[in-house]
Parts: structure tokens; C-alpha cells; sequence
């Protein structure tokens, strides 16, 4: 289990792929939770980066969890605190779409991503205000690299 201990950043672990090697079609899948939801702007974040910077994304904001990709927010469900959440995304960066499920319901399908390929994924905690205001949780990560090589 990764968390954050209640400090702001502490979360900030970062899983890359080899150079040369980056991801194109991937499973994603965790769970993940939340200890406070009431102030504004506080997160806990997984990305997903591409060689240029781009990054796509999911997590939790003022009471909802979202995925974030080329700039935009979409609401997936209300959340709850300290309530898990199974999430489940399938990347296919050759057709720029993410499929997403929580807690087994489908959310999002062919959602654009927005990024290239996965270079990196990342996971951490921004804590705007108050600093150490909650517990941002990780648990039961797996990775499944689906791209086809060569």
C-alpha cells in the first residue's frame, strides 16, 4: 500500500518504463481512497505521462473522483471519505482512448486520453490548504502492459 502519511508530496512515487520501450496499450488497475473531500482544490492523484509532458489521469477533488486529460475534468462518482474505490482504466494510446471503470460500473467509454504513449506513471499528493488535511491511499496496484512488440 502506498500513502501519503498526511504529508503534502509524500506520495510521490513514480513507476517509468524503459527508454525505448514506453507503453502504448495498457490495464490499469487499483484502489484507492480519500480520508477528506472538504477542502478545495486538495488531491490525491495517479497520471500517466507521455514523453512530451502530456499526462491523463484520475483523482479526487472536492467531493467527486475525475479523470483528467488534455486540460478537462469529467466527474466518474460522487466520493466518499475513506471509502475504496476499484478503478480500472484501459489505455489504448494508438487510438487516444481510455475506458474506465469504478467499483465494476462503467464510467467512460472510448474517452479520448490525449497522450502518445506512457512514458511514466505517477503517483502522489497535492495538498494546497490545509496542508496535512488527509490521507491519500493506494492499494492492490497492478500494471499490465498490453503493447505488442516487435
Amino acid at each position: 500500500r502506498l500513502t501519503d502519511g498526511n504529508v503534502d508530496g509524500l506520495v510521490n512515487t513514480r513507476l517509468d518504463a524503459d527508454a525505448g520501450h514506453e507503453i502504448v496499450q495498457c490495464l490499469f488497475k487499483c484502489k484507492m481512497r480519500i480520508s477528506t473531500l472538504a477542502h478545495t482544490n486538495n488531491r490525491g492523484y495517479i497520471g500517466m505521462w507521455d514523453k512530451a509532458a502530456a499526462h491523463a489521469g484520475i483523482y479526487f477533488k472536492d467531493n467527486e473522483l475525475l479523470w483528467y486529460t488534455g486540460g478537462a475534468s469529467i466527474a466518474l462518482v460522487a466520493a466518499v471519505v475513506d471509502t475504496w474505490y476499484s478503478v480500472v482504466i484501459f489505455m489504448d494510446c494508438t487510438g487516444s482512448e481510455a475506458v474506465i471503470w469504478v467499483d465494476g460500473v462503467l464510467k467512460l467509454a472510448a474517452q479520448p486520453c490525449l497522450i502518445q504513449d506512457i512514458e511514466s506513471f505517477t503517483f502522489y499528493t497535492k495538498l494546497v490548504s490545509p496542508a496535512g488535511a488527509y490521507t491519500f491511499d493506494i492499494d492492490d496496484l497492478l500494471i499490465v502492459d498490453l503493447t505488442r512488440k516487435v
